[in-house]
Parts: C-alpha cells; structure tokens; sequence
C-alpha cells in the first residue's frame, strides 16, 4: 500500500519537474489592421502561446506594458467579441467549453494603469485558466493556441508603441495535470505614422524654411 502511494508520488513529482522544465513561448499577431497605422486607425491583435510539450496550454497570469504609448492612443476590448458566453468574456472565442476563463468570472474588465494594461486578477493580472476535460472542459488543444485579443487605436503623436507581455506565471497540462513552466513574453511594435496632411505640414515647412535661406 505505501509502495503503491510512494510511486504515484513519484509519478506526479516527476511530471511537474518535466514541466517545469519545459518552456511556454508567447507571441502577438494581427488579426485586423496593420502594424503601421495612421491617426485613428486600429488593429486588433492576438496573444498565443506556444508549449514545448503537454496536453495543451493550461493558462497564466500576465499584464500588458505599452512603451511609447501617447495619452491620445486607445486600448480595449477584452477579445469577447464572438464569444458566445459572458463568463468567458475576454478569452478566445468560444462557448462555454471552450476552455478559458478569467478569475473571477464575468467579462473581463481591461484598465489602463499608466502605460500598463490590467485585469481583474490578483495584482492587476489578466488571470486566465483551462477547464480540465475532468471538470467538463474542452481545452484547446492547438499548438500554438490563441487565448487573448486586445484593440489598439492610434492616437495623433507619431512614432513607435512595444507591446510587451509581463508574464507572473504559465501552466501547461501534462496528462490532464496542469503544472507550472518557464515562459518568453511576447512583444510586438506597433508604428504610428504622421497623417498625410501633418506630412504636407512638414513638406510646407521645409519648402518656407528653404526659401528664407536663400
């Protein structure tokens, strides 16, 4: 008997220290837009995670940092559009098995604190998780899977916005055991280029400059 207890000790032991020992990979991509916007325009993005081994990507918990970001940009949206439950608001479209969720439940409330975009979790963390198959789930089992959609909107002031993940913690799933994994944050730049009439401006300056030196 406590043989038997002794090996499934060592059986779990053995399958968080593999975990552990793999790696979660973030990346962002664009859904709708461009990376290259003009004042006013959006692009939609997506966070997927990307896993070294594992049933499937278990959740974490993360926030998002925009460096360069101008008081006159715009961020939102929780990537619930399409998503067919309300408890599953901000995760990847789906139902209600889809297999992510944020805690606690309810649509996913983004803020912007500063130049960082928060959630409802513990700290300010976008905190999201699967339902194991066990409890009913239907976890995503693509490799890499999507889990989380945000809208970017330009503001007036040129130049360049890094989105960075900040990543606190990352699961996978080993034989239906979620376990946690080392992790690489995603980072994606975003450029903001002048409209063409501010362009026209600038043409016009140099042109006015050019002729006082003559």
């Amino acid at each position: 008997m406590r043989k038997s207890a002794l090996i499934g000790l060592v059986a779990v032991a053995g399958l968080a220290a593999a975990a552990n020992a793999q790696t979660v990979t973030y990346s962002w991509s664009v859904v709708s837009g461009s990376t290259s916007l003009n004042p006013g325009e959006s692009v939609t993005l997506a966070l997927s995670a990307s896993r070294d081994m594992g049933d499937f990507y278990a959740g974490g918990k993360f926030n998002i940092r925009i460096d360069g970001l101008d008081a006159t940009d715009g961020v939102g949206g929780g990537g619930a559009a399409g998503d067919t439950d309300a408890a599953y608001g901000g995760r990847r479209p789906g139902g209600a098995n889809s297999g992510y969720r944020n805690f606690p439940s309810g649509p996913m409330a983004l803020t912007l604190n500063g130049n960082v975009l928060e959630g409802t979790g513990a700290g300010g963390s976008i905190d999201h998780a699967t339902i194991p198959p066990i409890l009913g789930g239907n976890p995503d089992l693509a490799n890499p899977t999507e889990f989380f959609r945000f809208t970017f909107t330009a503001g007036t002031v040129a130049g360049t916005r890094s989105i960075v993940t900040q990543f606190t913690d990352a699961q996978i799933a080993v034989n239906g055991i979620p376990s946690a994994a080392s992790f690489v944050d995603g980072a994606i730049d975003i450029n903001v280029v002048p409209a063409p009439a501010s362009m026209a401006l600038l043409g016009l300056g140099g042109l006015v400059a050019g002729r006082r030196r003559r």
